[in-house]
């Protein structure tokens, strides 16, 4: 977890943050400890229809990011932990140039 000593260095969020006013990162978190990085998570399952449920056309596909694509820590604390979590990348959507959904 390379992204777990970057997430651990950020600064917990400053209340005075507009962000952060209402919600401290501590109450968001899903332990409550900002400084504990949950060492079980279960990945996301995503998938791509339309609001009827029908499946999408050809030329609209859903993949998973490569691996060895640099994955930058920003100074969003949720942003970072969430890219923390999840090491194996993260999903791709792509649309067919010109496609009319």
């Amino acid at each position: 977890m390379e992204n777990g000593a970057s997430y651990l260095a950020m600064p917990v969020p400053d209340r005075a943050d507009h962000l952060w006013r209402y919600t401290p990162w501590h109450r968001i978190h899903p332990t409550g400890k900002q400084d504990e990085i949950p060492s079980e998570v279960t990945p996301a399952l995503v998938s791509l229809s339309f609001l009827d449920g029908s499946e999408l056309p050809a030329g609209v596909s859903i993949s998973g990011i490569d691996n060895s694509i640099e994955r930058k820590i920003g100074s969003d604390i949720a942003a970072s932990f969430i890219r923390t979590l999840s090491p194996e990348g993260g999903i791709k959507i792509t649309i067919d140039e010109g496609l009319v959904l």
